[in-house]
């Protein structure tokens, strides 16, 4: 920022964003008394002061924080003015621990001695420490405005939702571990995982908002639950449930497996699932495969869509077929094994027939204007 005068600073606060290189550039300086307060802790020497006058004052003009807060016992910043007391630069330096979450519920992650440390000493979190969550019941934990870096992250117990504008990472290595409890991931910033993210059995992972990036190692449950359109590319591995709960669509599109199951919203199954599918609401859609059986109780509303085992139409489902009258194409449902359709189902269809093959157990969806077979099992409707 530059300020084309002079600049006085009366009990000023500056916020100083490392990753921006954030610094004032102004004619002459004056400093009464000054916070600093560096949104992030990477250590390096910045330069966040300049002007035409040697401006030199103590350094106890000056109070420092961290990321909101102030700065804590492992955290060392050292100003210095250069240049002829022309320019004032700050070099950061710091201390990693490892520490256990001591904080209530509302409390901000960067809140002073919201932490313990490996003596149950209270401590301040740092970027780069390797934090862990123990069942402390249930609580939401702010991120604050500035994102949280860590070097791995565990949760043993209990159930914490995040929030803020903000996400939590790994820069190089680390991960999330999911041994117990319930991660929701609320904020509206990226968490970012190198090593990806495993989910114990018993434990459970719901995302709500943001984004999400790193493989997933699911024992246990991960849970859409949001109400936006959002596209998972992560590979998702293990036998473990995933769960679309929340009344907008995700788009699953990827090397994904687990037994997939659907309460709300939409699913568009773009990619492989590896695994059975059991619907008790919303809508399935997509031009996918899915390897294993289907149980439909809400709506089937396919692109192409290849199911490798078993297919029940349960009382209240809906199989929504589209007609390209022009092109003589339409919607197709692959199953390549059987398909059971019970009494209350429904086809949404407009003159068309369906042909159950001999040979490959395959329903196909045709264009044509000749009496619908099947009828005696589907209630038909006109779309």
């Amino acid at each position: 920022m530059t300020i084309g005068s002079n600049a006085t600073f009366n009990s000023a606060t500056f916020a100083i964003d490392l990753a921006g290189n954030s610094k004032i550039a102004a004619g002459n300086v004056t400093i009464n008394n000054m916070t600093l307060d560096f949104l992030q802790s990477h250590d390096g020497k910045y330069q966040i002061l300049t002007g035409s006058n040697n401006f030199t004052v103590p350094v106890s003009t000056f109070t420092l924080y961290v990321g909101g807060s102030p700065k804590g016992n492992r955290q060392f910043i050292d100003l210095d003015f250069e240049n002829g007391g022309t320019e004032l630069w700050a070099t950061l330096s710091h201390t990693n621990a490892s520490l256990t979450w001591n904080g209530n519920s509302g409390d901000v992650w960067r809140g002073t001695n919201r932490w313990l440390d490996p003596t149950s000493t209270p401590d301040t979190f740092i970027d780069e420490d390797t934090v862990t969550f123990t069942n402390r019941g249930v609580q939401t934990v702010s991120l604050g405005t500035s994102g949280i870096t860590v070097a791995n992250m565990t949760v043993t117990g209990g159930d914490y939702t995040f929030t803020g504008n903000v996400g939590i990472q790994t820069e190089t290595t680390g991960g999330l571990n999911i041994q117990g409890g319930k991660v929701t991931f609320a904020n509206t910033g990226a968490n970012v995982f190198v090593d990806g993210v495993s989910i114990a059995s018993g434990a459970a992972l719901q995302l709500e908002n943001g984004s999400l990036t790193g493989n997933i190692a699911n024992a246990g449950a991960l849970v859409f639950n949001r109400s936006d359109n959002f596209t998972f590319n992560n590979t998702i591995t293990g036998n473990g449930i995933v769960r679309q709960s929340g009344g907008g669509s995700v788009t699953l599109n990827g090397s994904q497996s687990g037994t997939l199951e659907q309460t709300a919203g939409t699913i568009d199954l773009a990619g492989t699932w590896t695994g059975d599918f059991v619907q008790t609401a919303g809508t399935l859609t997509g031009n996918g495969t899915l390897t294993g059986n289907a149980d439909f109780s809400g709506t089937v509303d396919p692109g192409t869509l290849t199911i490798g085992g078993n297919v029940i139409f349960k009382d209240g489902s809906t199989y929504f077929v589209e007609i390209d009258s022009t092109g003589g194409t339409s919607s197709l449902l692959a199953v390549n094994g059987n398909v059971e359709i019970e009494s209350g189902a429904k086809l949404k269809i407009d003159f068309i027939r369906i042909h159950r093959a001999d040979s490959d157990g395959v329903i196909r969806i045709v264009y044509d204007d000749v009496k619908m077979v099947y009828k005696k099992r589907f209630d038909i409707e006109s779309s």
